[in-house]
């Protein structure tokens, strides 16, 4: 699930309006949104030269982890390093976001420009769109990576996995 940008996710760090590395992850489609951090680890030098990264040190689980606010032509960079089906429409969000911050157009007003109507899929839809993100995901058998997963349930082909932290749980068919 995609997240569309609006000026409500901009910040002002350091003097200028940034996004949040995992709210640009999840408007570029990212299945793992953490992902995008290795992302930007890769092309920090090239980031850089756009200004600071604002990290922030956090930890999480157990887990430390360091989050980056980006400023606009970073969060540009990492639209076209990304390589998603979504990158271009979310280069085109993060330049008229930004622009609407500099215009100082409330973030409803921008929302209200992009919003699409809502279509409601068929059963047979869903079904596809299951499949499709089934073969995104890119299981082999049941190696499942479950960094990223809290608790999830996938449903495919009548078989239910359940994965809880690190340990699963198959069910039979529905």
């Amino acid at each position: 699930m995609s997240l569309t940008l609006t000026t409500s996710n901009l910040t002002l760090i350091e003097g200028e309006p940034r996004v949040l590395d995992l709210v640009l992850a999840k408007s570029l489609g990212f299945i793992r949104t953490r992902k995008i951090r290795e992302l930007i680890e890769t092309n920090r030098q090239e980031l850089e030269t756009y200004g600071s990264l604002a990290p922030v040190q956090g930890k999480s689980r157990g887990q430390e982890f360091t989050e980056y606010s980006l400023n606009e032509g970073q969060a540009i960079l990492i639209c076209m390093f990304s390589k998603t089906k979504k990158a271009a429409s979310v280069r085109k969000q993060v330049i008229e976001v930004f622009m609407a911050w500099r215009r100082k157009e409330p973030p409803a007003q921008l929302q209200s420009q992009q919003a699409k109507p809502v279509r409601h899929l068929t059963r047979a839809e869903k079904q596809r769109e299951n499949q499709i993100n089934w073969k995104k995901r890119q299981f082999a058998g049941l190696a499942i990576d479950l960094d990223d997963l809290g608790v999830d349930v996938l449903s495919i082909d009548m078989t239910i996995v359940i994965a809880f932290g690190r340990a699963m749980r198959l069910q039979g068919a529905r």
